[in-house]
């Protein structure tokens, strides 16, 4: 179930309506420290708790560990918990900073195990060594984290006791692990403690104690606590900080209910033992659950052990699951390892009986291949349009290396196909056959044809991919250098063809065709950065000299600035609706967690931007991702980035947060969680969460569409 009212660990503060609190905001934004750092000793506490969000400031933070007021003393914690190992060791590396972190370390040095840490973190940075350096930031991690768990006997706020075991878990070692067990615990604070706990396992600290406590926590009677203290499991690479105990967690497995969320992470837990006699107790949740999450993660645990009688009949028998999800991974694990001819006339089997399930289909395709049974991938692919990217994308990338009747010919189709992800992965599957199948002559003709399509095709994202192939001197004889000027010169000056232009004057110069003179000096003056270093480029490989050209070095775009106006006018919490192949999904968004996010995505909203714009990732029990309308597979976004807002809104169930390859990248892309997330929390920007239509995200699969997306504001 979705949590009732909104999940944010952070209460409102009335930041739409406040210029104080907005202005601290923009400096956090700007990432303007010291300018923050005065705010923290402002008379009003709305004030210092917003400052505190942002700031890495360990001594001016552990400071308002003490403060009189509840919300700065939690923001202060939640700041401190994102400063992690990492952080430290960046902070030693450099002869700027060092001072800075050691200062931060003795900060937290008030006891006598935390000045001993102190003292080894010390000698650790005098070393300088890299390894050295890792080691220091980790005992500075652990030694706040001990101070942290120091608040906890004066400390009553149950919110900001919460916040400091997430922030142990987030960042605390080996000692802050041992000090727990000695910490005042109240027993509400149980499932938060599962949390750390499980969090510490994941980062690879245990004790036996803390062992034993989370196995005791399986048989609570708390939902959550048995959910929390499970997770430990789910994330640990092996079993081996319980395999003394393996008797105990067989036992509290067998107690759970097949449909108790706990199960889902059990299912995957258990199997860590290594042990074959667990697979009964996996297949009982596969094949008995009625929660589609426990399943999809049985089916997950069982691969591995596909090749044995009972796991592989109940994975074959999940391939007809009701939920494609469970469907997709059960024929993932069956593609683990390369099947005998009898197991691959059983997939057939059920591919020809099961001829409206073609997602599934799509799946089994990895089997078939190492099965060797090329030209029956091919035979199957044809009985399916060809714009139908489900069997079609997963089975043209198995055929990509493959030889056999048909291969060419599906691949051709599929790089003609009108569905840009079935072309995409025709061309992509052409272009690495291209490269092997070059030194054979009499094949020329054909790869030319293919690719000389795409070029003049109306899908940008086609001329990228296929330009550089044609400017292969084996394309000479076929007139390649002029088709790449030719197109060159059709390409608009809208921004959507930036990736093409690029590429494009990459080829051309590449060829070394002096007639690419005239267009390569003209695109070096161009008002792109990226396109003049290819301009650049190419003139340096036509000329052969080094070309000098106009204008700055690269610089991150940034999207457009906050807008309080406009901010207001959507409110605390407005509604981003999606319209999707599935259903409606309602999304309440949190614009004072993350008002620079809920700005970028609702106004990409009503652009229409996500209209017609497809799941491009969906893993089952993970998340199901959307947001990219430039190209549709994950690669794309808005040509601009924004910063992250990590909020204290946590990875649970039905959150949506932003995709992201780094601090900083968010573009435009969403993804909605099926389940808790716990590693996600600190690392992306949560920023809303599902408030109706949550079975139809369980139902989404990828491919799937938003149809249309629209946003409602928030009366208040």
């Amino acid at each position: 179930m979705i949590p009732s009212g909104p999940p944010s660990n952070r209460p409102a503060d009335g930041l739409l309506d406040r210029p104080d609190l907005q202005q601290i905001v923009e400096l956090q934004l700007e990432r303007n420290g010291v300018t923050l750092m005065a705010y923290l000793t402002e008379p009003d506490p709305a004030e210092r708790a917003r400052a505190a969000l942002d700031l890495r400031a360990v001594p001016a933070l552990i400071g308002l560990l003490s403060d009189s007021v509840e919300a700065v003393r939690r923001d202060a914690v939640f700041a401190l918990g994102q400063i992690g190992p990492d952080l430290f060791e960046q902070a030693f590396s450099s002869r700027v900073t060092r001072s800075d972190g050691l200062r931060a370390v003795r900060a937290a040095s008030n006891e006598a195990e935390t000045n001993r840490l102190g003292r080894l973190v010390d000698q650790a940075v005098g070393d300088l060594r890299a390894e050295r350096l890792r080691q220091a930031g980790v005992l500075a991690a652990d030694l706040l984290a001990m101070r942290l768990l120091e608040t906890l006997t004066s400390e009553e706020s149950s919110s900001v006791r919460i916040a400091v075991f997430e922030a142990v878990g987030k960042t605390g070692g080996l000692a802050s692990l041992v000090k727990t067990a000695s910490s005042r615990l109240r027993r509400e604070e149980r499932a938060a403690v599962a949390l750390m706990l499980s969090r510490l396992g994941a980062r690879g600290y245990h004790t036996d104690a803390g062992t034993n406590e989370i196995i005791e926590m399986l048989r609570a009677p708390d939902a959550d606590v048995r959910l929390n203290a499970s997770y430990y499991f789910l994330r640990l690479p092996d079993g081996r900080p319980w395999k003394d105990e393996l008797f105990r967690v067989r036992a509290a497995t067998d107690e759970l209910d097949v449909d108790d969320p706990a199960a889902m992470h059990m299912a995957v837990g258990i199997e860590k033992s290594g042990l074959i006699e667990e697979n009964d107790r996996i297949v009982r949740f596969l094949g008995g659950s009625s929660d589609w999450r426990v399943r999809t993660n049985a089916a997950r645990a069982l691969a591995g052990w596909e090749n044995q009688p009972g796991p592989r009949a109940a994975l074959i028998r999940a391939l007809s699951d009701r939920s494609d999800h469970v469907a997709m991974t059960a024929a993932a694990a069956l593609s683990n390892s390369p099947p005998t001819p009898a197991w691959v006339r059983e997939l057939s089997a059920w591919i020809d009986a099961n001829p409206d399930r073609p997602q599934v289909i799509g799946g089994l395709m990895p089997a078939l291949a190492k099965g060797g049974a090329t030209g029956y991938i091919a035979e199957v692919l044809g009985r399916y349009p060809v714009e139908d990217p489900h069997p079609w994308v997963i089975g043209v990338q198995q055929l990509a290396n493959l030889g056999g009747p048909g291969v060419i010919e599906a691949l051709q189709r599929a790089a003609f196909s009108s569905n840009e992800r079935v072309s995409g992965a025709g061309l992509s599957a052409l272009l690495t056959r291209w490269e092997e199948d070059r030194r054979y002559t009499d094949s020329h003709a054909f790869y030319f044809r293919v690719f000389d399509n795409a070029l003049g095709s109306e899908s940008l994202r086609s001329v990228a991919r296929v330009a550089s192939a044609l400017a292969d001197p084996a394309f000479q004889a076929f007139d390649g250098p002029r088709r790449l000027l030719d197109r060159l010169h059709e390409l608009p000056e809208a921004e959507e063809a930036k990736e093409a232009r690029v590429a494009l004057l990459r080829a051309v110069g590449q060829t070394g065709d002096p007639a690419a003179l005239p267009d390569l000096q003209k695109a070096v003056t161009h008002p792109d950065y990226e396109v003049r270093v290819a301009a650049a480029q190419g003139l340096r490989q036509v000329t052969g000299q080094g070309v000098p050209f106009r204008g700055p070095g690269p610089r991150d775009a940034r999207g457009p600035a906050l807008d309080w106006d406009r901010l207001r006018h959507l409110g605390p919490h407005p509604r981003l609706v999606l319209e999707t192949d599935r259903g409606r999904v309602v999304l309440v968004l949190d614009t004072e967690e993350a008002p620079l996010t809920v700005q970028t995505i609702s106004g990409f909203a009503e652009e229409g931007l996500y209209d017609g714009v497809v799941f491009h990732r969906v893993i089952g029990n993970f998340v199901a991702q959307a947001g990219d309308f430039t190209h549709g597979d994950g690669t794309g976004g808005p040509g601009f980035s924004i910063r992250s807002e990590f909020t204290q809104i946590p990875f649970r169930r039905g959150v949506v947060g932003m995709a992201s390859s780094g601090k900083d990248t968010e573009g435009s892309q969403f993804f909605i969680a099926h389940s808790m997330q716990p590693h996600l929390d600190g690392g992306y920007t949560a920023f809303g969460w599902v408030s109706d239509g949550m079975d139809v995200v369980d139902r989404i699969r990828q491919e799937d569409r938003i149809q249309r997306a629209w946003v409602i504001p928030d009366s208040r």
